[in-house]
């Protein structure tokens, strides 16, 4: 079964009920004592009640960041959507304010089942989860290049790269107290890959000859699946799309949580110190499809803009038609410019992103309902890093509710969040984002303007 170009997109961007490549946690509750999965974060932090999580509702974690709105991407054109190609889109605006590289990161994570009990001089959890994280980085010459293709110019788009993948993982983890302030954990994690897309191309360049464009590429399109995921090719053994795609288990991995806290009572009464490291691992891809260009030159005839906006008379190749039609002409086109030969089957070990956490909390100690703390964060991504201070204020005026509110500085800019957690005997559940978006969303409830959103939310049992 061949697959077209945006069927390629949905595979590799959307497996495993698709939307940060590790199981999250609410940033904005890290300081919460109350809340279930902070040892998602820091692996030695503990909770006061042993507890179960209800079947794929224990914890659900959405995430989307960008430095550019989808609205520079997708505009409306006499009550339709057309792309930026539309001839109805001017290159001036489109480029103006473009930045240097566009960025999109977006995950999911989805706690299937979640056990924490305690015992044996520790805490321990017990998971199973799903994951899926994408992200792309385009630099600003690409996209210049498909709408002027300006023959006095010389176009260089290094550095492209777009990425997906899936996975599952099993993990345990376990906290252990050192004497009275101190308290240590670590957490193990066995890693079950699902699904990858890997477009990584290092070099590119496009100049214009006698009649075409001359152009060099060097890179490779990697596709992980299970076992028989092939790439179709034309006569000349070019890529031209996903011959066959299998789901199921494409590699194994595992990776590892480490952290600790500190109570600092004795020096600073309400003063409390944390830092961990967390997804110290890799997934090994077994069997990918693959496909490269090692930087021989080729001749392009370019990109076409796209005139009329006729969904109904829409033929293949014509530059009009809805706008799933749109895209795929697009991605016709960027198959041909990225002239990828197809190789053998390869095996490729990929290092997940991981993350530094350092927190600092200060308990007011004449009402200990009230607490601030400061989390500072760092993840490493191939795509998106992620940099970011977030100051909490954290209170509980009862057993049954507490809530959080946080504000933050970080790789999208500034950032509000907030957190309810309410705990009844029996039952809990919590609400919260640390990326509260106040921006435009289409009917389909995409953000469009430019920053970032995170949802997050989970139904658990208090044991």
């Amino acid at each position: 079964m061949k697959l077209t170009s945006m069927s390629v997109a949905f595979i590799a961007l959307c497996a495993a009920t698709s939307f940060e490549a590790s199981a999250q946690s609410l940033r904005s509750a890290y300081f919460s004592d109350s809340y279930l999965y902070r040892h998602h974060i820091n692996p030695a932090m503990s909770n006061e009640d042993d507890y179960f999580s209800i079947p794929f509702l224990g914890n659900l974690s959405l995430d989307f960041g960008t430095n550019e709105g989808i609205n520079t991407f997708i505009v409306p054109y006499n009550d339709k959507l057309v792309t930026f190609m539309h001839e109805s889109v001017s290159a001036s605006s489109f480029l103006s304010g473009l930045s240097d590289n566009v960025k999109l990161q977006q995950s999911l994570d989805l706690t299937l089942f979640s056990l924490g009990l305690t015992g044996y001089n520790g805490y321990h959890t017990f998971e199973i989860g799903l994951h899926q994280q994408a992200g792309i980085q385009l630099p600003k010459d690409l996209l210049s290049f498909m709408k002027e293709m300006q023959s006095d110019k010389v176009y260089n788009f290094s550095d492209m790269l777009v990425l997906g993948r899936a996975w599952a993982d099993i993990s345990y983890g376990y906290t252990h107290k050192i004497g009275e302030n101190l308290r240590i954990g670590a957490k193990a994690k066995i890693l079950i890959g699902l699904a990858l897309a890997d477009a990584d191309i290092k070099h590119g360049t496009a100049r214009f000859g006698e009649d075409e464009w001359q152009m060099q590429m060097e890179g490779q399109f990697m596709m992980g699946g299970a076992s028989g995921t092939k790439f179709s090719r034309d006569e000349e053994g070019l890529f031209d799309g996903i011959d066959e795609y299998k789901f199921g288990i494409a590699g194994y991995g595992g990776a590892f949580d480490l952290g600790f806290t500190y109570d600092m009572r004795d020096i600073v009464d309400g003063l409390k110190l944390s830092a961990s490291v967390n997804d110290l691992g890799f997934i090994n891809w077994s069997d990918c499809a693959n496909a490269y260009n090692n930087g021989e030159p080729f001749s392009f005839s370019g990109f076409n803009q796209f005139t009329l906006h006729n969904e109904d008379n829409h033929v293949d190749g014509s530059r009009t038609g809805s706008l799933s039609d749109q895209w795929d002409d697009i991605t016709e086109d960027l198959e041909k410019m990225y002239n990828l030969t197809v190789g053998k089957s390869k095996t490729e070990k990929q290092w997940i992103a991981a993350s530094v956490h350092v927190g600092a909390e200060y308990e007011i100690p004449s009402y200990k309902q009230l607490s601030f703390g400061l989390l500072l964060s760092h993840r490493f991504t191939e795509i998106l890093e992620f940099n970011e201070a977030r100051l909490n204020v954290n209170f509980g005026p009862s057993s049954v509710f507490d809530m959080a509110l946080s504000a933050a500085f970080n790789s999208y800019g500034t950032a509000m969040g907030a957190m309810v957690n309410l705990h009844l005997p029996g039952f809990s559940l919590f609400l919260g984002s640390d990326q509260i978006y106040i921006g435009k969303i289409n009917k389909n409830f995409i953000p469009l303007d430019n920053g970032g959103m995170n949802v997050q939310f989970g139904i658990n049992i208090p044991l």
